[in-house]
């Protein structure tokens, strides 16, 4: 019986031994690596003498020379203002690297290993660094708007944390990867890791239950954000921002080798912003820098080490605004979305994060590829807070009644993966064999205060009135959580057919103790999570698929018997075709799944104070997404969603309702054209319409909020070989927008918005 205390020392060990056993790769050809074997066991051999390192023959030194300039043109790459249809530089494309134009061929997501997309049984969307700086991406949730079966700004656009849900499940809390890594989280999303897209290269976006690799998730998906890496070639950039509610960035992203055989390479990616936003009194300013750096002393040793700083000064909550005067009618009129409905003397937020970790990768000479990724973390999180509450707007029409709350939270994390991966051939069939150990730590201090607020009449406010600050006296929790996970994954492919299979054993903890009321709770989950598919590639480009995978996640709590609440957990089955016609530069993806999320919390029939974990929820959905570089030039993407969510099992009125702001269709366009010759050489043109259809307004499906459609465009021109000027507008035509999940709880979207971009390249 594999014991939770054995495996939580056996990865802590064994995470060391590991990296030490790659460092040191002067193995001889007689034989594997010292100390390394099948990501587990780790033999440690007295200390010998250090073998010189062999001097590289000529045609070694010529051929590594060759593949270190595919990578720095692959890197180079991002810099790249059109796709290109060079077949040389598609095939130097990785998963965990920059891609050309706006189709990914790629995608490390599903398999944590360097997989065609077009032999992916499931489905995967990648946006591009190229399709973030067209759409000028302010945000992660800005880069993803325009993903089939993704929905972002759930909650308005928040300066604290990106809100988003994949096929109808809301996966603010759980999901977020950075580098193969889950980031941070804590019970509220506001107070969970925040990601500067600046930084990144691409985000690729998985559909469906992802727990066989990656452990504790929801069912709707994942997000794996792929950082920037430092180029072979130089690159340099600066640039600033000017645009709407007075924002003002700068930003910068150098990198290049530091010595001359380029054995040793950097970067450093930074901005500073001083920005307003859409509502009134809640600023968006942030400062962030990321250095790295990377070593590779040979074709077969990388690693990268990296330090991320983020600081963030923000407001307090910009919603919680009445249905009535947003999406209802009132007699008086409606709101505008710059209404604030909190205490301008009460109202800010700031966190501070840090990290630091890396990447280490060895190819080892019996074909054997070992990785390690880490990261350590730590967060804090201040905040204090005016807005509206319930019940909300008074029987006058006018007469908002709100809350002041206040907020402290800090969390400190440790997270590795170690990977072993092996190509391998038994008779017909080709293996990509993954075996993975992974551990997760996080430390949590968290603490909440609520106090009340006079009414604000929202028609007329006055502001700046006294009241009674809130005090720390709700919420005063400590606890830690951990995770140990052992997975194994097999890519079997057969002339034109890959199946992956894959399982995974998860062994965790959590422990919190809250002070206010004196409850002391720890919990031991245990869960295997499996996942199956098939894709099979046709002539033509078509590829159709099936695909079954399960999730789960644990819940803190007990039940009226004091019990542990089981584990939330996920199963999807779906069924696809991907078309990738030869020889070109697109990809269409149709999808079909239903997925059933169990053990749901749901209002305990025989003592409603309590839950009981037998609620069910169902997402079926039909998903079609294309992006399709039609020439040198011209670069579409399209999608459309259509989705229906249900709670199938609760023990309330919700039973068989739609969960609120849950759209049934979602759908959305988006091209680019850049003119290469001519007198407008250099100029490019964009422009997209995303629509969002009617959502419930409450999850017992009382009142709705009308959909909308929204248009942005761009406009760019790459002038005297090293400047570059944009401007970028979102919701052209100023159309309302937003969400609600009761009447006292409205959010209002943003309005139209303006930015100017003029950028420096060397």
């Amino acid at each position: 019986m594999f014991s939770y205390s054995a495996a939580k020392s056996a990865i802590a060990a064994s995470s060391c031994l590991v990296l030490a056993s790659f460092l040191v790769h002067d193995a001889s050809a007689q034989g594997s690596p010292p100390g390394v074997t099948a990501l587990p066991p780790v033999e440690i051999q007295a200390p010998q003498a250090r073998r010189s390192k062999p001097k590289l023959a000529r045609a070694d030194r010529s051929s590594r020379s060759a593949m270190r300039s595919g990578r720095a043109a692959e890197r180079h790459a991002a810099t790249a203002p059109a796709a290109s249809s060079n077949p040389a530089a598609q095939r130097a494309e990785t998963a965990w690297g920059p891609v050309q134009g706006y189709v990914a061929s790629r995608s490390a997501a599903a398999t944590k290993t360097d997989t065609p997309i077009m032999e992916t049984p499931q489905s995967i969307s990648v946006v591009t660094r190229q399709q973030m700086v067209d759409r000028d991406a302010r945000t992660v949730n800005d880069a993803m708007r325009y993903t089939a079966g993704v929905q972002t700004d759930l909650y308005g656009p928040d300066a604290r944390m990106d809100w988003y849900s994949i096929r109808g499940f809301n996966q603010s809390t759980a999901g977020f990867y950075l580098d193969g890594l889950g980031l941070p989280r804590i019970e509220s999303p506001d107070t969970s890791w925040s990601s500067e897209p600046y930084a990144l290269e691409r985000v690729d976006i998985l559909k469906g239950p992802s727990s066989v690799l990656f452990g504790q998730n929801y069912p709707g998906g994942l997000v794996s954000l792929v950082s920037k890496k430092p180029t072979e070639d130089p690159l340099h950039e600066i640039a600033v921002q000017y645009g709407s509610f007075n924002r003002k960035q700068v930003q910068f992203d150098l990198s290049g080798p530091v010595n001359n055989d380029r054995t040793l390479l950097y970067r450093l990616t930074g901005i500073a912003r001083d920005s307003d936003t859409y509502v009134n009194y809640m600023p968006d300013d942030r400062i962030f820098f990321q250095p790295q750096v990377t070593y590779q002393p040979d074709a077969s040793t990388r690693l990268n080490i990296e330090a991320t700083y983020m600081h963030i000064r923000a407001g307090g909550v910009a919603g919680y605004l009445p249905a009535s005067g947003t999406f209802l009618p009132n007699p008086y009129g409606r709101l505008s979305n710059s209404f604030f409905a909190g205490d301008p003397s009460f109202n800010a937020t700031t966190k501070d994060q840090y990290s630091f970790g890396y990447q280490f990768e060895h190819k080892a000479d019996d074909g054997w590829t070992f990785r390690q990724n880490l990261r350590l973390a730590h967060l804090d999180f201040n905040s204090k807070a005016t807005y509206g509450w319930y019940p909300g707007l008074a029987a006058d029409n006018v007469s908002l009644s709100r809350q002041s709350g206040i907020a402290q939270a800090t969390l400190s994390t440790f997270h590795v993966d170690n990977q072993a991966e092996k190509k391998l051939s038994t008779g017909m069939l080709d293996h990509t064999l993954l075996f993975g150990l992974d551990y997760q730590y996080q430390d949590t201090r968290a603490k909440k205060g609520y106090g009340a607020l006079p009414d604000l009449n929202i028609f007329n406010p006055v502001y700046g009135v006294s009241f009674i600050p809130p005090v720390f006296d709700d919420t005063r929790l400590t606890g830690n959580s951990s995770q140990v996970g052992v997975y194994a994954q097999d890519q079997i492919k057969l002339g034109r057919l890959t199946v992956v299979l894959g399982g995974r054993g998860d062994f965790a903890r959590t422990s919190q103790y809250e002070q206010v009321n004196n409850i002391a709770s720890e919990q031991d989950d245990n869960a295997f999570s499996g996942r199956a598919g098939a894709i099979y590639n046709l002539d033509g480009g078509l590829a159709p698929y099936y695909n079954f995978a399960q999730s789960f996640i644990p819940q803190i709590g007990t039940d009226r018997n004091g019990q542990g609440f089981k584990p939330l957990t996920g199963t999807q089955n779906e069924i696809g075709i991907k078309f990738q016609p030869p020889g070109s530069r697109s990809m269409v993806t149709l999808a079909a799944y239903d997925i059933r999320q169990q053990n749901g919390l749901t209002a305990d029939p025989v003592n409603p104070l309590y839950s009981t974990a037998v609620g069910e929820t169902r997402s079926r959905g039909i998903e079609v997404e294309a992006l399709v570089s039609v020439t040198d030039g011209l670069d579409l993407t399209a999608a459309y969603t259509h989705q229906d969510v249900k709670f199938t099992k609760t023990n309330d009125a919700t039973q068989g309702n739609t969960p609120y702001n849950t759209p049934s269709d979602m759908a959305s366009l988006w091209a680019k054209y850049r003119f290469a010759s001519g007198p407008v050489a250099g100029l490019g043109v964009g422009a997209g319409v995303r629509y969002i259809g009617e959502t419930w307004g409450d999850n017992l499906n009382t009142f709705k909020v009308p959909g909308y459609t929204l248009v942005d465009a761009n406009l760019a021109y790459d002038f005297q070989q090293h400047w570059r000027l944009s401007i970028n507008g979102t919701n052209l035509f100023n159309r309302r927008n937003g969400m609600c999940f009761e009447t006292y709880a409205c959010w209002l979207g943003p309005g139209r918005a303006v930015v100017g971009r003029i950028a420096y390249r060397w």
